[in-house]
């Protein structure tokens, strides 16, 4: 990606504090935290479903984990910086997913296959989105410091 690891890093934390703040939720985001997740299923409350989120590592020198989890499902994902210079990084991804309830043989083989397949499309989506949303603001922020300046046209 096109960005500096602090800025990808910069990027998954507001992430997080967002998503921490919609749940009513103010934070520091670190290693080893946990909160729940109200996950909406329709316009009907009773309807709506918990899902517990663990952050398992939340290193800005190179790694973030963490794993879900919602009825008996279990699900991880994982960014690891794998090289960086001072605006580019290579980022590898992770993404696990686990059923902790028995099913039919032919669904438990089917659908960690499915799964695998759709997350790569959606992964290369995601990092591209988040590497044209950090450059967003990356512009804005220059914008913002310009017009503080004066020279903003």
């Amino acid at each position: 990606l096109n960005v500096s690891q602090d800025e990808f890093f910069d990027y998954i934390e507001q992430a997080l504090k967002e998503d921490l703040k919609n749940q009513g939720i103010e934070a520091t985001v670190k290693k080893k935290m946990t909160y729940q997740k109200r996950m909406r299923n329709d316009n009907n409350k009773d309807h709506d479903e918990i899902m517990n989120v663990y952050i398992d590592e939340f290193d800005r020198n190179g790694i973030y984990q963490s794993h879900f989890s919602l009825n008996d499902i279990e699900y991880t994902i994982a960014y690891k910086i794998k090289n960086s210079t001072k605006d580019t990084i290579e980022v590898a991804y992770k993404e696990e997913y686990k059923r902790l309830s028995k099913m039919p043989k032919i669904i438990s083989f089917i659908l960690p296959h499915k799964v695998v397949k759709n997350s790569k499309r959606r992964m290369k989506a995601t990092l591209k989105m988040i590497e044209k949303n950090i450059a967003e603001n990356r512009k804005g922020k220059h914008e913002w410091d310009d017009f503080k300046k004066g020279t903003f046209l």
